[in-house]
């Protein structure tokens, strides 16, 4: 019964919810599109994801439903296809996080409005300097609430809302919500935000994404052939950068496809390694 009665105000505070109050405000004047059901996103190696804060996570390898990644901070993680499931595991300079979930890898999925469940997850954090280890666990209880289009500096985006919320074990009060903004004519999601109850909310908007031709095999980094993931090539032919896979920074990778911005306007040529 505790669930049951957890779902009423997640679908009625829907209007209400910080983050996406922009967005739904519009909703109640015009019906979102509609979408057909979205399948599980399918990562290549190679492929980037550029957000404002000038974080970009590139895909390492994928192995099945799991997929390696790896930021310009090189901070690397381990995640599930279904990035609505937290983590299974991340390092950075400072901690080190492992994670664990009885939650089917592609629960919610294919997303369509109205589904929801429940994805149990178990994390313990260990930091290098030897302390104590920190282990949590949190709940996260979350719906496919509703279709928008939304406009990030990527671009205009059709996409699933995907609203997800973490309660107190103890008090039952609302600790967080993330909502994800999820893509499928680019197989990712465009926005994602956190509101929390005690410590500082956070969003991530996708600026650029595409592909980094130094993961293809080398013959193939030496000839001109088709980018393995045909949805980059979808995009009009002035939004790319460098369909000839000429570098676009010096001494960096050469990185390509990227839409409505070049990485000459962007942090990735200055960032550090």
């Amino acid at each position: 019964m505790i669930q049951k009665q957890r779902w009423l105000p997640l679908i009625t505070s829907l209007l209400t919810l910080t983050g996406c109050q922009t967005v739904l405000e519009s909703k109640t004047q015009t019906e979102g599109p509609k979408l057909l059901p979205a399948e599980l996103p399918s990562y290549t190696a190679g492929e980037f994801f550029m957000f404002d804060k000038g974080i970009v996570n590139t895909v390492q390898s994928k192995s099945g439903n799991i997929v390696e990644w790896k930021n310009n901070y090189n901070i690397t993680r381990r995640a599930l296809s279904n990035f609505v499931i937290p983590d299974l595991a991340w390092t950075n300079r400072t901690r080190k996080s492992k994670g664990e979930t009885t939650a089917h890898p592609g629960t919610l999925w294919p997303l369509k409005v109205g589904n929801r469940a429940v994805i149990p997850f178990n994390q313990v954090i260990t930091n290098h300097d030897g302390s104590d280890p920190m282990t949590l666990t949190r709940d996260w209880e979350c719906a496919v609430a509703e279709t928008a289009t939304i406009s990030v500096m990527a671009g205009t985006f059709d996409t699933y809302q995907i609203i997800c919320k973490r309660f107190s074990e103890t008090s039952g009060r609302l600790r967080a919500t993330r909502t994800f903004y999820y893509a499928p004519s680019i197989g990712h999601y465009v926005l994602k935000e956190d509101d929390y109850r005690s410590n500082p909310d956070k969003r991530q908007e996708l600026v650029a994404y595409g592909f980094n031709s130094t993961y293809l095999p080398k013959r193939e980094q030496e000839t001109s052939v088709s980018l393995p993931r045909e949805r980059f090539w979808d995009i009009q032919v002035s939004k790319i950068d460098s369909p000839t896979r000429q570098p676009l920074c010096p001494d960096r990778p050469a990185y390509v496809t990227i839409p409505y911005c070049t990485l000459q306007q962007s942090c990735l040529c200055t960032t550090p390694s």
